[in-house]
């Protein structure tokens, strides 16, 4: 697995300091039950981590699974969708979308709650402004690690909360399929920072042929006969013992 700082370990990045604790004890009692598992089930696949399924030969990776077979509802999410981008989506020229960047349409998922004291009519009048060429939305499908390297999407990474700078760091530096914004010294990442690292995601070659060889992966891994594939049945044959 690729090396991480202790600082951005997950229990150190759970938001207030009196999260961390509890984040601990989670990770500490998933550690434990582990160790009672005849089998381990988990949503990857074998291309995508060799070491770490190398580390822990119990583990049997069934995925990328994100979504049903016409790759059109996702799975493992509980609040409804906000569908009305696909539309929209759909018009755009291919791989033009972001989330969200100067000069490029953008597609931004912003949940009613996101920020403390935001002001609905700031984000109401910012919406007329950028509706002619990019979209707001209450929730849509996420783009998590797994359903961009299904669908060979690139990755600019700005990670804040627990796992997520692990996810960065096989983005970044193991799969090399994206890249993480910079903060400046005063901690601030600067929309110059921002809008740059988009065009280098969009405009960088050796990124796109990685993403489409990791994506090619993914969908091997699924299909019948491929590793992740056995690994579920294996699971089934399993279940029915």
């Amino acid at each position: 697995m690729p090396p991480l700082h202790t600082s951005r370990l997950s229990w150190n990045n759970a938001g207030a300091p009196g999260g961390q604790p509890a984040v601990f004890q989670l990770v500490t009692r998933n550690n434990e039950a582990k160790d009672l598992a005849e089998v381990i089930v988990g949503n990857s696949f074998r291309d995508a981590e060799p070491g770490a399924f190398k580390l822990h030969p119990e583990i049997l990776p069934i995925g990328p699974l994100v979504a049903d077979l016409q790759f059109k509802k996702p799975v493992g999410q509980f609040l409804p969708e906000d569908a009305g981008c696909l539309e929209w989506l759909d018009a755009q020229p291919g791989r033009s979308v972001v989330s969200r960047s100067s000069h490029r349409p953008f597609l931004w998922v912003v949940r009613p709650d996101f920020a403390a004291g935001l002001s609905k009519a700031w984000l109401d009048e910012f919406q007329r402004r950028v509706g002619g060429s990019s979209m707001i939305v209450s929730r849509c499908w996420r783009t998590a690690r797994w359903r961009a390297s299904r669908n060979g999407v690139p990755f600019l990474c700005w990670p804040y909360f627990t796992d997520q700078f692990q996810n960065e760091s096989y983005i970044c530096n193991v799969w090399r399929t994206g890249l993480a914004v910079a903060p400046g010294a005063d901690g601030v990442v600067t929309k110059e920072e921002l809008s740059g690292k988009v065009e280098r995601v969009l405009g960088d070659d050796g990124i796109r042929e990685r993403v489409g060889a990791l994506r090619d992966a993914a969908r091997r891994s699924i299909a019948e006969g491929g590793s992740s594939h056995q690994n579920l049945m294996k699971f089934v044959e399993l279940l029915k013992e």
